[in-house]
């Protein structure tokens, strides 16, 4: 491995759409869980996270 000579920075980001059917039953547990049906037919849910090499981290 070799050290970063100079600061990187990555910025990664991913999406989770819901691509499933809404039958009773899974309408059901999303209820136990608190999930309701709005919150499941938005877009999708999504996050991303940044991560900065200084020089002198390995990478």
């Amino acid at each position: 491995m070799q050290s970063c000579g100079v600061e990187r920075s990555y910025e990664v980001g991913r999406a989770f759409p819901w691509r499933g059917e809404l039958t009773e039953k899974v309408v059901s547990v999303m209820k136990m869980f608190g999930v309701d049906v709005e919150r499941v037919r938005r877009p999708a849910a999504s996050d991303k996270c940044e991560i900065k090499l200084r020089a002198g981290d390995i990478c």
